[in-house]
């Protein structure tokens, strides 16, 4: 009975061991990833009506890039030195304005773990996306959110995706 003990107190040891992985780097900085500039490549529009109940997938979304005439939308958001978020810029030739302001500043809610960004322009206007992931932002992919209500419930949304 003690050899047995013993073999499964050293079976137990030996399973506990795990391999060392890699360093995983320095934190990425998402206020810097998000800074630049950023090319639409395209814009998803979803019935969240549609979403909600369950509906087939096929009416749940529309890819409306190059219906609605997206393929010309540039964002450009500039940084200071430190990081911090400065000016932005729409250019876009022939596309919808997305953000509805052409020029003005932007921030973030928290530098270190946005969940919004917020444009301002010279009048006072302010406009609001969501950034839906932090997955890609390193590779130059930046996803952001629009979501319409009405009487307090969501009914359409658009995902804009870009990239640098």
């Amino acid at each position: 009975m003690k050899k047995i003990s013993i073999l499964i107190l050293m079976l137990t040891a030996f399973m506990g061991c795990r391999e060392e992985f890699d360093d995983i780097g320095e934190p990425f900085d998402r206020a810097s990833g998000i800074s630049g500039t950023w090319t639409l490549s395209s814009v998803i529009q979803n019935d969240e009506g549609a979403i909600s109940k369950g509906f087939p997938l096929f009416v749940q979304s529309l890819d409306i890039t190059n219906r609605a005439g997206f393929s010309d939308y540039t964002l450009v958001l500039n940084q200071n030195e430190d990081g911090s978020p400065t000016t932005f810029e729409e250019q876009n030739t022939n596309a919808p304005s997305i953000i509805g302001i052409s020029s003005g500043s932007w921030k973030l809610d928290d530098p270190e773990v946005p969940e919004t960004i917020t444009f301002s322009g010279d009048s006072g206007e302010e406009f609001k996306l969501t950034i839906r992931s932090y997955i890609g932002l390193n590779e130059g992919q930046l996803s952001l959110k629009l979501t319409r209500f009405s009487n307090g419930k969501p009914v359409l949304s658009y995902v804009y995706n870009f990239e640098k």
